[in-house]
């Protein structure tokens, strides 16, 4: 009788035990996930266009992303989308993070329209604003016509349309010969001024090639940073491009001293 009574009261105690056990264990994993969600929030990127490279801190993404982050600060840089806007610099800012909250990174970038003229060098107007002269690159957001007009040509009012570049081809006025309008090869570029212009041509692609280079730097940084196959495409392309800039400024570097020689 004591024996069973004894083996009972033991089996009894084994079972407490277990409860207690398997009771400590919730206890301990619904704790942790309390702390995993309090510590934890979300990111969203947006951007216009789609398909930019964003990054979180250290981390680099393309968008549209949603991931996970910490909760607190952290540093946002998102970057432009194509070649067009190599200049535009990347937007850079701080967000906060809230627990079991998402934040919205929504940035748009201004995309650009080509317009074209023939023969090239026509006045673009708007709206009665003068954005430049052909061949030139205007904001897509532009709806109204655009009005081109050259000195001995009929002026022409084209309408942008979406997605597609501007081309308007300008027809001279009536009795007028199109070689009494247009300047001669030699005229574009007078003897007086060649110096000049060779020398500004030598500096800009001397400059530019300096530019790209730098670029090149900071994109492989980039590369080295995220291992982002897009950084090490891009550093290719600006390496590229200031090689380009280098030759031409030694090709201006001795257009010049020709010049000077033949004075």
């Amino acid at each position: 009788m004591r024996r069973a009574a004894t083996h009972s009261q033991a089996q009894s105690a084994g079972r407490i035990l277990l409860l207690l056990f398997a009771a400590f264990l919730r206890c301990a994993a619904q704790q942790e996930g309390d702390t995993t969600r309090q510590g934890t929030g979300w990111v969203k990127i947006e951007t216009g266009p789609a398909g930019c490279s964003a990054s979180i801190d250290s981390l680099v993404v393309i968008s549209p992303a949603v991931l996970s982050a910490a909760v607190g600060l952290h540093q946002v840089r998102v970057f432009p989308p194509g070649p067009a806007l190599w200049s535009e610099p990347p937007k850079v800012d701080t967000i906060h993070v809230a627990a079991a909250e998402t934040t919205l990174v929504r940035y748009s970038f201004p995309v650009l329209r080509a317009v074209y003229s023939s023969p090239s060098g026509a006045e673009v107007v708007t709206r009665g604003e003068v954005l430049g002269r052909t061949p030139l690159l205007v904001s897509d957001s532009i709806r109204s016509p655009l009005l081109m007009r050259l000195q001995g040509f009929l002026p022409d009012s084209v309408k942008p349309v979406e997605g597609h570049a501007v081309f308007a081809s300008l027809q001279p006025v009536p009795g007028v010969k199109v070689e009494e309008v247009l300047l001669k090869p030699t005229e574009l570029l007078p003897r007086s001024n060649g110096l000049l212009i060779a020398g500004a041509a030598t500096i800009a692609t001397g400059v530019a090639a300096v530019i790209f280079k730098q670029k090149a730097d900071r994109a492989f940084d980039s590369y080295l940073e995220s291992r982002n196959q897009a950084f090490l495409d891009r550093t290719h392309r600006f390496d590229t491009y200031s090689s380009i800039g280098l030759a031409l400024m030694e090709a201006g570097t001795a257009l010049l001293v020709f010049l000077l020689l033949a004075e």
